[in-house]
Order: structure tokens, then sequence, then C-alpha cells
């Protein structure tokens, strides 16, 4: 063409024989052979050296740090002895930080550019184009050659992986080889969802999609899968293993290696993957025979593999109708989601929460479907999230089925098709009738809806059959206002569906028939015969928690000393055991049975009342060593979530407490020596009780540390600071109690080691504290009814107190900004009122409280009569009698002693019970010595068994109300109980008070302060 139109020019223009062309003299008008060879040779020099040169300017433009660490990478992945940390640590890491900072929307550089980094490794070139595409795939919207030369490097990797002569020396950490095999069947799923829509593409792209039917075929997928699975043999290594027998002998030559072993595991949990995708659930749950699903698993040391399993099998266990195994699947990887929330960082964990969400959607399904106790916080979590969906779908009825579809829609996977539209027929009515077809998602759909519609009407049904033990099925009719017929029907789909295929042992698709409803029933012709069953289970843990009760009252009866006859004593009090006199021969008490034996046994005492004058005596004297407190004030308590600090982060809530504590203090800021401050859930507390303290106007001198012993951290914070006066240690120092349970609720503990997962009392350190509340209601019968009484009299106490003014002085206002949830808006405000005391509550409207953990059954504890989620901070400055005088400050109270106590964690609520006797023996003191009790009132249960096991007088303890009605922050309640107690006590006639708590984990803890 460059020639023809070079002729064309000339011919344009008056030819001039004399013209110069630059042509040697001896040239006839023809190229012979050899000088086009060599005419040839020079523009494709030339195009190497232009290309050699946009490859160098390419290179150039990649940033400096990403060719540090592209060199980096391939020299960790090509040492003699490559480090997998190392190469974890790059993979995930140093990518990630590099993708936020330099290719958050743009591709990282292509292969071909950085090939001279690497020495053009074609190995290493393969695995970081499986990078580049993941990076496309995740951040940027693939084009069809991006999907194309993806699959393209996924065969170039598979290929060297199954076809080289022997095993590819190649080490990657685990992580690395499942998200090959995870963004494998990603992308893959990604194409066939774009493929499948017929609609909307261009000519060109059919015509691709027409001559490339063989990429990114079903065939072609599972082909590469399957292969990788009979490469390493993995399926023979599983059950070696689980026969005890050899599994290096198993795996053979390929299945030894780290890199076959862990892709040929990796592709079952693929092929589980894409068997759900197809819709082929009892294939999916096949697929995992030999990998039993436990902490011990490997597919558990990848937190996305751990998530995504339990989720395609609890889905396939949903899809087959098998609602407890799917609960359980679903309950089990939620929990442990809710254990990992507090360490989420990155976009996985964006991914893995996004899952947990579809997961909760799935649970409302099955628990409404078959209703089964799950964990409380899972629970609540879902009714959280679905709780109007759920409430309808529980009700069932044809109203239902609307929020069936939506829950599903929300939490199934995108199906996909293996047959792919016929691009290559060029027909338009071909492409029209495959658009026609139903999408596979919505098939998935009208299949889920047609196994639930006979499950809908048996919940009307249900309500009717528990009011009767016989009835007559056309009195049954009438009631649910349909024929006879129909009855039948519905009490046989109410029959099968209460009798469910359950996993007990085994492979997964292997399980027995047990029943799963409350409802048992025969149908004798028109004669229906109801009884009410419960499962074995349930009957277990009735008897084992009446056993361990009976334990206990059985240990107490036998620790208790005989009965004292009235006698000889002029003033009524019974006298002392004679000395020597016979006490049965009981087993060593329990520490709770010795404490509460002491405190019986202290009060009959006149021996120890002489001691106790004694005690009262000293306490109350004044010294110059005492440690004194000349300032406590604290924060309003507000509603988590809801009250005046709700958008008020945990370390400016700190810092306002502060900040408006320093002036009232009148102290020099540099004089305060020490400040330690108790908290429980912040995520870094050292750092923001650091910061806040500076920011607040306290000098770099004074040192700072965090605490935490849950409950009693505030009260660790006060008896740390004493002891350190004490000691000499320091002159002044400061306690401070903070928590924002609006910016960090209770992370779940997370054990690891086998021997403390066995260990029954250290498993129960992990029990969620409203559980703890039920079982000690239940050991100790604490009634619904006494739990309501206690909470209204903490109501009414605080609402009287609030509007006395009492409170005012004890509150130190702080001023804070709010955030409107509707309208977005940000007002300042000033929070100085307690906000969550029930105004006017009557026992009939606690008695009209819900459950506040319904699963647990006959749960007794409720929003009303236990403590609600709060933030608060509170501060009390101490120092010795003789710094308070030199200083010119007036001490408020005088600290005396604390004592702390280990109880079972299963009950941790008694620990107030065995914390204040063991207080008052340190000090020679009995109950009656006592003028004022606080007691956090954590929870109903709780805070009567405490009351009533001491025998202390109600009007004597929490005289302003207290937890249940003006809220329970964790770390700050140990320092705010010390100054509405010193509140309460001011200017009244009694002088001792004991501030007591009980802690998570079973721990107690007391103090004794002296009010001045």
């Amino acid at each position: 063409m460059a020639e023809t139109q070079y002729r064309l020019d000339l011919e344009d223009e008056e030819f001039d024989e004399n013209m110069d062309l630059g042509v040697q003299a001896d040239y006839d008008g023809t190229y012979d052979q050899a000088d086009s060879e060599a005419y040839a040779q020079q523009q494709r020099v030339a195009e190497a050296a232009a290309l050699q040169a946009q490859a160098l300017e390419a290179l150039a433009a990649v940033p400096e740090p990403v060719k540090k660490y592209i060199i980096h990478l391939h020299a960790l992945l090509n040492a003699p002895n490559p480090s997998l940390p190392e190469i974890q640590a790059a993979y995930e890491q140093g990518w990630n930080r590099l993708t936020e900072k330099f290719f958050q929307k743009s591709e990282w550089p292509e292969a071909e550019i950085i090939a001279p980094l690497v020495n053009h490794d074609e190995v290493f070139l393969t695995l970081y184009r499986e990078l580049y595409f993941k990076h496309v795939y995740a951040r940027l919207q693939p084009d069809l050659d991006d999907r194309f030369h993806s699959y393209e490097n996924y065969c170039t990797l598979f290929n060297l992986i199954l076809n080289s002569p022997g095993p590819v020396p190649l080490s990657l950490p685990i992580d690395w080889l499942y998200n090959i095999i995870d963004e494998f069947v990603y992308q893959y799923t990604s194409f066939v969802l774009w493929r499948s829509k017929a609609t909307g593409k261009s000519e060109e792209e059919k015509l691709v999609l027409a001559e490339s039917g063989h990429i990114w075929s079903c065939y072609s997928v599972l082909n590469v899968l399957y292969s990788l699975i009979q490469k390493s043999k993995i399926q023979d290594q599983l059950r070696a293993a689980q026969k005890g027998e050899d599994v290096e002998a198993a795996g053979g030559e390929y299945g030894v290696i780290s890199l076959y072993h862990h892709l040929g595991y990796f592709s079952i949990l693929g092929l589980l993957r894409v068997h759900v995708l197809l819709g082929d659930y009892t294939l999916a749950l096949g697929m995992l025979d030999g990998i039993d699903l436990n902490k011990k698993a490997l597919f558990t040391r990848v937190t996305g593999a751990h998530v995504a399993v339990y989720y395609y099998v609890g889905f396939s266990y949903m899809m087959l109708g098998r609602y407890p195994d799917a609960i359980r699947s679903f309950s089990h990887i939620l929990f442990f989601i809710l254990r990992l929330k507090h360490f989420q960082r990155g976009s996985q964990f964006d991914q893995i929460n996004k899952t947990a969400d579809r997961m909760y959607a799935l649970l409302a399904i099955c628990q409404a479907l078959c209703p089964t106790k799950v964990d409380e916080g899972i629970s609540t979590a879902m009714k959280e999230k679905f709780g109007e969906a759920y409430g309808k779908m529980i009700r069932g009825g044809p109203d239902s089925i609307a929020s069936f579809q939506e829950m599903f829609i929300h939490g199934a996977p995108r199906f996909i098709s293996p047959n792919p539209p016929p691009y290559e027929l060029e027909s338009e009515d071909a492409l029209a009738a495959y658009s026609a077809l139903p999408e596979p998602s919505t098939h998935q759909l009208s299949l889920f809806l047609a196994g639930v519609e006979p499950q809908l009407s048996t919940s009307n049904l249900r309500s009717f059959l528990r009011l009767y033990t016989t009835l007559g099925t056309d009195k049954l009719a009438g009631f649910l206002g349909v024929d006879e017929e129909e009855v039948l029907e519905m009490l046989m789909a109410a029959k099968g569906g209460a009798r469910k295929f359950t996993w007990i042992q085994g492979s997964l698709l292997e399980g027995e028939v047990v029943g799963v409803s409350d409802i048992n029933f025969g149908v004798d012709e028109t004669h229906v015969t109801v009884a009410e069953s419960k499962t074995s289970r349930k009957y277990g843990d009735f008897f084992l928690r009446h056993g361990l009760k009976f334990r206990d009252v059985y240990d107490n009866l036998r620790a208790k000393p005989l009965p004292i006859p009235k006698n000889r004593a002029s003033n009524g009090v019974p006298a002392v055991v004679a000395a020597g006199a016979a006490v049965p021969a009981a087993p060593a008490p329990s520490s709770e049975s010795k404490m509460l034996r002491l405190t019986r046994s202290i009060r009959l005492s006149p021996a120890f009342r002489h001691l106790s004058t004694e005690a009262i005596a000293s306490a109350t004297h004044k010294n110059p060593s005492d440690v004194v407190i000349t300032y406590a004030k604290r924060s309003a308590l507000t509603k988590a979530k809801k009250g005046g600090f709700k958008d008020t982060a945990s370390d400016s809530l700190l810092y306002l407490m502060l900040k408006a504590a320093l002036p009232e203090m009148k102290i020099d800021p540099a004089a305060v020596e020490d400040i330690l401050v108790g908290t429980c859930h912040p995520p870094s507390p050292c750092y923001e009780a650091r910061a806040a303290t500076l920011a607040a106007g306290f000098p770099e001198s004074t040192a700072v540390q965090a605490l935490n012993r849950l409950c009693g951290s505030g009260l660790m914070a006060v008896r740390g600071i004493s002891d350190s006066i004490a000691r000499g240690d320091i002159e002044v120092g400061l306690a401070v109690g903070y928590e924002s349970m609006s910016s960090h609720a209770r992370p779940t503990p997370v054990f690891h080691h086998p021997d403390i997962i066995a260990n029954g009392p250290s498993n129960d350190c992990a029990a969620p504290m409203g559980w703890t509340s039920e079982m000690l209601a239940v050991d100790y019968d604490v009634s619904r009814e006494k739990q309501d009484e206690y909470g209204l009299s903490s109501h009414n106490r605080a609402e009287a107190a609030q509007k006395s003014g009492i409170f005012d002085k004890e509150i130190l206002p702080l001023t804070t900004e709010v955030k409107d949830k509707e309208t977005g808006d940000v007002s300042t405000v000033t929070v100085s009122k307690d906000d969550g005391i029930r105004y006017g509550s009557t026992i009939e409207s606690m008695r009209k409280g819900r459950s506040a953990f319904p699963d647990w059954g006959e749960a007794r504890s409720t929003g009303a009569n236990s403590s609600q989620l709060t933030d608060g901070a509170a501060v009390a400055l101490m120092m010795r009698r003789s710094k308070a005088e030199e200083l010119g400050l007036t001490p408020i109270a005088k600290h005396i002693g604390t004592a702390v106590v280990g109880v079972s964690p299963r009950v941790m609520g008694i620990g107030p019970a065995v914390a204040i006797p063991a207080l008052l023996k340190k000090h020679n003191l009995v109950a009656d010595d006592i003028d004022l009790f606080e007691i956090n009132e954590a929870f109903g249960s709780m805070y009567a068994y405490c009351v009533e096991t001491l025998g202390l007088d109600p009007a004597k303890v929490n005289k302003n109300g207290g937890g249940i009605a003006m809220g329970h922050p964790l770390g700050a309640t140990g320092v705010r109980q010390i100054v509405t107690g010193l509140n309460a006590l001011d200017g009244e006639k009694g002088k001792l008070l004991v501030t007591s708590m009980c802690i998570g984990s079973g721990q107690g803890a007391s103090a004794l302060f002296v009010s001045e």
C-alpha cells in the first residue's frame, strides 16, 4: 500500500530527471532479494528497538516501591529455603498496602513490563498475572480481553503444576493456595453470569463467544479441580487419616508435597461451591466425605475458607430440607464471626461480613421453619437485622411467602447454568428462546418455595393442638375454617415437619430421623390425640441443672453448724456454740459456702460484736497516713447507641470527663503523679488513656496506665492508686473508670488450646452474661417475680433521687455532639441527666417486660429487671490525708481496704455474696455495721440473690437505685458506685460504705470507705 501511494504521488507532480532521490547511481529501478531481506531485517530491528524503548519507558513509570516489592517477592519465592511467613506477609500485607497507595483505581503494571525485574521468570510471571487479574476483578471492571487472558493464565499455571515431569519446586503459603482456587471459581462464576445475558451484547462479542466455547466452560473448570484432586491423591490421604494409616504413603510422589496437597484439598472446597451454584446439593455435600467439620480441619486455618465451607454446607442442608443441620452450620460459623469481629481488618473481612449477613437471612428462614435454640448473641443479631421478616415467617400463612422470598434472595448465592447461550448458531431466535428460560436463581427460588409452602399452614394448626389433648378433625377444621380433608393434609404436613433427617455422625449426607417439635400427635381416622414432647437433650439439660443445684444445696446443708438453742442470752442474741461442741463431719465446702457460713456465724457472736465496735472506731479515726478521696464525680449515664453519648467515641468520652473534672479538682495537674484508668472493651485502652489525659491538660510527667478486670476495672483503679499512695510510691493519684458501650460492645472470648476448651469452668468463662444470669436464677431459684420486685425498687428509687436533684450533686455535665439518625444533622448538647431510668414504673409494668434471653427457655431476666448497655465515666482524686491538708483540700472519704475473690464462672453474679464477707472479715466488721451498700445490679437475679443471701436490709442497699435503673457502664461502675454511695451518705449519720460488684468470668470485688 505504501509503494502504490508513492507512485501516485509522483504522478501528481511534474517529474524532473535531475531530481536527487537519494538513490545510488547504479540503481537500476528494482530491488534484488538480498536487499529486500536486509530492509525487512532493518524494519524488525527498528520495531524491536521501539518496543524496547516503550517497555523501558513503561518500566520507568512504575513506582520505585512497587519495583522493590516485586524484586523482593521474587527473591522470597526463589530462595533456597523459602520462608512461608515472609512470603505470606509480602503476599497479603505488601500487595494490599501498595494497592491502596498506587493502584486503587488502576491496574498494576502488566507482567511484560515488570518481566526484566525478575529475569523473565515465567513461573513468577504466571503467579503475578494471577494477582494482577484478581486485582482487576476486585477493584475494576474486567473486559472481555481480561476474562480471556485470565483464563489462559490459569491454564498455564495449572498445566505447569499438573503436567510437569516431576513435582514443581514451588512453596506458597496456605492462604495464597486457597485464594488461587477460590479466585479461579469466582472468575468462572463471574464469566458464566456475564455470558448468560445474551441481550445487550455487541455483534463482535457474540462472534467471539461463538468461537470460544471452550473458554471458561463448565467442563474445563471441573476438569481442573478434579485433576488437582487426583494428582494430589488428597481423598486417599483423607481416608488414610481417618483410618489411622500412613498418610504420606497414600499421598504418593505428589501428594506429600505441600503445594499439591493443599491445592487438592482446596479443590474439594472449590467443587463444593461449584456444585452448590449448579444446584446439585447432594453432590456438593458428598464432596466433603473424609473432611471432618471440626476445629482441627485444615480449612479452619484460612478464615475465608472456614466461612465459605459452613455457608455452602448450611445452604445445601437448607435446600435439602434438613433445617436442624443448616441451623447448626450457620450458628457455628456465625458464632465464630462474632468472636472474630473485633479483629477484622481489610477487604477480606468486608466480604466475610457480607457472607455473615446472608447467613443471618438464611438462619431466619430455618428458624422460622424449624425453631431451634441458638446462641443468644446470634439470635439477637439475627432479629436486629431481619426481625420484621422473621416475625412474618414465624406467623406463617400466605402473607409470609413474600418474606421467605425476600430472605432467600438476600441470602442465597447467585446460581449458574452449565449450558451457555447458543451463540454458535448465530440465530437471534435461538438466543431469544434461551433468554426466555427461567434464570437459575429464579428456578432455585421456585424449588425452595415449593418445599416451604406446604409447611406454612402448620403455624395456626400447632397453636390449636397445644390447647387440647384430644379433639376431632371436624372440630379442628371448624377452628381453621377449612374442610376436614384439608385438615388431614395439614396434619400430615405437620407430622412430616416434626421429624427431620439430621446428621449424627459419619459423612454429611448420613443421619437419623429425629423429632424436632415440642408437639407430638397421632391421627386415628377422625380423632387427633395430642401430647407435648421434649427431646432427650432438653431433659438432659434439665436433670444436669437440677443435679448441680441439689449438690450445692446438699453441700451447704452439711456445711452449716448445728442449731444453737436460744437461752442464757439476756439480750436475745443466741449464745455461741461452746468450745469443743460436736459439729457434724462434712466435706470441704466451696469458697462460697465458707463465706456465707462466715457471714451467718459472725452475726451471732457477742465476741465478734466487741471486735466490730473496735473496728468501727479504728476505721473512722483520722490519721495523717490515711488514703483519702478529695474529689469524686461522674458523668451522666446514658443508653448505649440511643442516649446522649451514642455518638461520642470512647477516647472522646474519657477526654471530656477529664477535661471537665480537672478545674474542679483544685490541684495543679503536675501534682498528679499517676493515673489508673479502668475500662473493658476499647481495643487500644493504653493509647486512649495516655492520649486523653495529655489532651485534657495533664503534663507529660504524669504517668498513665489502663487496666481491665471487666466490671471491677474502675474499683481496681481505685485500689491501685490507694496501694501506691500507702506504699509511698506516689503522693497524689487519679482513679478513673469509663466505658463507651456504644463504641465497643462485649467481644466474645475465643479460646484455642484444647485443654482450655475441654475444661468446663474454663468454657464457662466465655458464656454470655445473660446466660450466667439465667443459670444463677435456675440454680438458686430466683424467680422472675422476685427479680421484677428488686428491679422496680431500683427504678423507683432512682426516679425519686433524680427528681429531687440528689444526682445533680454527683454528676459533672459534659458537652458533646449528637447526630440525628434520620437527618444526619449534628448538634451540640450538654448531657447532665441519666436517661435510662423508667419513670412511673409499677409492678404491673415490670411484669410486662419481655424476656431478654428468650432462647434460654424459661428465661427470667428482662430489659426491665436487668441493667442496660450504658455509656459513662467517673473519677476519684486520691492522696494522703497529710498531703490534702498541705494542699488545702478537704477529704470527702477515706479508703479502708479492698477484697477480690473468685467464684464459679457459670454463676458469676454471686460474686458480691462472697466478696463482701471476705472484706468484712479482714476488717473485723459485720454487715450490720455498714451504713450503706452499693451493689452493681448487673441483673435482677444476682442482685436479689446477694441481698437475700447476705441478709442485708434492703433499705441500706442502693439507696438511690442502681444499675438496673441507671445502667452499668462496665469499666466505670467501680468508681461510679463510690461517687453515688458517698453522695447518698452526705449529710447522713452513717459513715461506712461498702461497694461491690460481680465480675464476668467468675469473680467478685468489694471495697470499704468511710464518708467524711
